[in-house]
């Protein structure tokens, strides 16, 4: 293990020294390393001794350096969690599954950072370094060993320019820190600004929007005198002055189940006991679990928050075209696609299929299965860009039309360059597209 890990007796760049400590019974005692560097996806685990289970080559962002904001072709640096998981039978360019990450964290807000759409996911084509959008990506090979010991929302995932380990003398400072601060994670209220709730599920990262809204009321548990809270175990990872405390917890309120929560805790500061808190996560196994959990806060503040949850607005209707096709034809499809490649970008999915006929056809795919698939891609995709280029635009008549040209795509994950074609019907005021079709270049 020696090849993969370089203690802090050895560190001699800026890269950031990264220290651990566990106390009693944690959910997981596994941690993943990215190693930007050596472009390497490492598995540690730690029972008593630290053990190096898999390393494996990955790729990360075309562009070095910690990502600022999206679409700059950077990967983040610093100690994530994943939140969430799809999952396609189709092996695809993507593998089969995209693991996300919770970028931006705490301390990427703090600095300023922003963005979205950070994904750990497969390839089926050859892996070549420094070579994604952001994303860290692997041979879909690879990815299938290493998922299943991720685990939603507990396993860290600690991206770094060059992993190098904290010496012995500094991890015990760590445990030191720890049983330092075993009695105040017992406090409910130590979040500022209200914590966030989230669930252990792989389905996805958010909340009913109901119980959404009533998450910040979990910093008014301490207010019930009859709730207890005890510790069953403690991590403490540390990426030089940036901290991150789990703890896995158990509430009981007189005759009630008892409620099993794991707490995050962001702090900021060299020395984590005595370092400011940026925020706190409460995460539960399922969407039950986190009922009883907001049951148990003051009912006065429940019913308040309640009153201000506003419900989603409905999505609009793609407007349609007005003009007759007799008149100006051509710059009335080139409006047309504008507004199609708009809405295709915006992952406004409704609008987007406003523009496909009820008789749409892509190969052996029909208008109900293409919508299928590009709610799948509108989820796993946080940027979609999409251009055009030498347009050719074939009136045949006023009813029926052709439309090519060079489409230049990017996504999170990859570019590619293809030729589209399009055939278009002219009904009800409208031109739609009734076929579609899409070659590599």
């Amino acid at each position: 293990m020696a090849h993969a890990v370089q203690e802090d007796s050895e560190h001699k760049n800026k890269s950031p020294i990264f220290t651990f400590c566990y106390q009693g019974k944690v959910s997981d005692s596994r941690f993943v390393v990215v190693d930007k560097s050596r472009q390497s996806f490492m598995v540690f685990r730690y029972l008593g001794d630290l053990e190096l289970e898999y390393e494996y080559p990955c790729s990360t962002g075309s562009r070095p350096g910690d990502k600022q904001k999206e679409g700059d072709e950077r990967t983040p640096e610093g100690i994530y969690f994943t939140t969430h998981r799809y999952k396609d039978n189709k092996v695809t360019i993507f593998g089969d599954q995209a693991i996300h990450l919770n970028f931006p964290n705490p301390f990427d807000r703090e600095q300023g950072h922003s963005g979205n759409g950070i994904y750990i996911h497969g390839t089926n084509q050859k892996l070549k370094p420094r070579a994604s959008n952001g994303c860290i990506v692997m041979r879909n090979q690879d990815l299938d060993v290493v998922a299943p010991l991720i685990k939603e929302q507990l396993t860290p995932v600690v991206v770094v320019k060059s992993f190098h380990l904290a010496d012995l003398k500094k991890r015990v400072r760590s445990c030191n820190y720890l049983l330092d601060l075993e009695k105040w994670v017992k406090n409910f209220n130590l979040a500022p600004k209200g914590p966030s709730l989230a669930l252990r599920s792989s389905k996805g990262p958010k909340l009913p929007a109901k119980l959404a809204s009533l998450a910040p009321n979990l910093a008014h548990l301490g207010k019930n005198s009859k709730i207890e809270l005890s510790n069953r175990g403690m991590m403490l990872l540390g990426l030089d002055s940036h901290w991150i405390l789990v703890a896995d917890q158990v509430i009981k309120k007189s005759r009630r189940k008892e409620i099993l929560v794991t707490r995050r805790f962001f702090l900021n500061g060299n020395d984590p006991s005595s370092a400011s808190a940026l925020k706190g996560d409460w995460v539960v196994s399922d969407l039950t679990q986190a009922k009883r959990l907001i049951a148990l806060a003051p009912k006065e503040i429940v019913l308040a928050t309640a009153k201000s949850h506003e419900p989603a607005q409905t999505p609009k209707k793609p407007a349609a075209i007005k003009t007759e096709p007799k008149v100006n034809a051509k710059k009335q499809i080139e409006r047309m696609l504008k507004s199609w490649m708009h809405v295709w970008q915006a992952k406004k999915l409704n609008l987007y299929m406003g523009y496909y006929a009820r008789d749409f056809k892509s190969g052996n795919i029909n208008k109900t299965q293409w919508k299928k698939r590009k709610r799948y891609l509108n989820k796993v995709y946080k940027v979609i860009r999409v251009r055009a280029k030498d347009l050719k635009i074939t009136v045949l008549n006023r009813n029926q039309a052709r439309v090519e040209f060079i489409q230049l795509y990017s996504s999170d994950w990859h570019k590619d360059r293809g030729l589209k074609k399009l055939e278009l019907v002219y009904r009800k005021g409208k031109w739609l597209i009734k076929n579609e079709t899409w070659t590599k270049l």
